[in-house]
């Protein structure tokens, strides 16, 4: 907790100049002049400790931060611990702070010079001030994840209003950062770099890029693409495709976090799509793409109606004509189509069956198998009615199943 730092930062006998210990010093006013009732007792040590900081430290005065994960051998539970580490050579002091305290002071870690040999200890591969703001960006709470932004914003050189600097909880201004940020997965996490991580990663115990990218994707789902013009949204959707393009079937989270930023980016799952949508860019893309994606859609787990909805939206997305599709491949693909018509499906994953359906329904009339046909047809009768379940979180469970303009 916070308060068990506190009284040992203010034992530190802190000489006349130090410019080093500025922006802790100035969350630390920010969060004092913020106060609340509920917290009055936590900022009483505050105030404390801000006397103590005053009187800025030597000139060999460090501080840094430092994030480990500790995973129980035998019953395999996860533990992450958070550290602040400060003092000179001389004297120092590491204490465990919890990660919305510890996200605070991400982006002003990111501000501070801070040489190569500051990097993690548990990490000596990474550089330490991007992994601390990948962990916090990749959050469940909106505080620690606008601290996280802010400080990959700082990273990147973006421009950055001073008000959100100084604001104790910078959730507002989460959707901004990340529309910012967006634009820099591109040269941020380029095709090769992601490959090369990927093929690293030990799950459970780092940052992955699915965590990532899934960010991104659900900031895009929420409305996001609303932000950027056609240009920005194109390179985007170039930038996606290479990156699924290269890096497929490694992890199957993966492939669906990049797949649900595609279907999100340019809202395939919206009922009123441009009369011109079939020659579109985006269409000639996804065209381009298509034995990737078929495959993909092979081998999604029926049970994941999220990854279900965003492959046959995909499916839907493509002109099939021409397209060598063999009569197994079309028959396995027509009874997952089928399972997606169901009643017992999220009307999400039934919309985009019926956007699938449409733009494969020249291959589906070289069905030869009666059984097949029957199943499939039986399927389409009932596509009219309501789903039995409820529906994921995807844009399409506000649209009626009648409503698909684009067929």
């Amino acid at each position: 907790m916070v308060t068990s730092i506190l009284p040992m930062l203010s034992l530190i006998r802190w000489p006349l100049d130090c410019p080093q210990l500025h922006p802790l010093v100035k969350w630390l006013s920010v969060s004092v002049m913020q106060s609340t009732h509920e917290d009055k007792e936590i900022y009483k040590e505050m105030i404390f400790l801000m006397c103590a900081v005053g009187r800025p430290p030597a000139a060999d005065f460090q501080w840094k931060l430092d994030y480990r994960i500790e995973i129980d051998k035998e019953s395999g539970i996860r533990k992450e611990q958070f550290f602040i580490k400060y003092g000179t050579k001389a004297h120092s002091i590491q204490c465990s702070v919890d990660i919305e305290w510890w996200s605070h002071l991400v982006p002003y870690y990111i501000m501070e010079n801070i040489d190569d040999s500051s990097t993690i200890w548990s990490y000596p591969g990474k550089e330490s001030k991007v992994y601390c703001s990948e962990r916090c960006l990749t959050d469940s709470s909106p505080i620690v994840m606008a601290n996280g932004a802010l400080a990959l914003a700082l990273h990147l050189g973006e421009q950055v209003e001073r008000p959100v600097l100084t604001i104790k909880d910078k959730s507002e201004a989460l959707d901004p950062l990340l529309e910012q940020l967006a634009l820099k997965l591109p040269m941020y996490q380029p095709a090769t770099e992601i490959l090369l991580s990927l093929g690293k990663e030990v799950p459970a115990t780092n940052v992955s890029r699915t965590s990532m990218i899934c960010v991104f994707t659900n900031f895009l789902r929420g409305g996001g693409h609303y932000r950027y013009t056609d240009t920005e949204r194109d390179t985007l959707l170039l930038w996606a495709l290479e990156v699924f393009s290269q890096c497929r079937s490694l992890q199957h989270n993966f492939d669906k976090a990049i797949l649900g930023f595609i279907v999100s980016l340019h809202d395939l799952m919206g009922p009123h799509q441009p009369y011109d949508w079939r020659s579109s860019f985006v269409h000639r893309q996804l065209d381009a793409q298509w034995n990737h994606i078929l495959e993909y859609s092979l081998t999604v787990p029926e049970e994941d109606h999220e990854a279900i909805a965003d492959s046959f939206c995909l499916l839907g997305t493509i002109n099939w004509t021409g397209m060598d599709l063999t009569a197994e491949t079309l028959e396995n693909l027509m009874a997952r189509i089928t399972h997606g018509l169901a009643l017992t499906q999220p009307q999400s994953v039934r919309h985009n069956a019926l956007a699938a359906t449409s733009s494969l329904r020249f291959q589906i009339i070289e069905i030869f198998s009666e059984s097949v046909h029957k199943q499939f047809f039986e399927g389409l009768l009932t596509s009219t009615q309501y789903s039995e379940v409820a529906d994921v979180d995807n844009e399409s469970d506000k649209i009626s199943i009648f409503d698909i303009s684009h067929f």
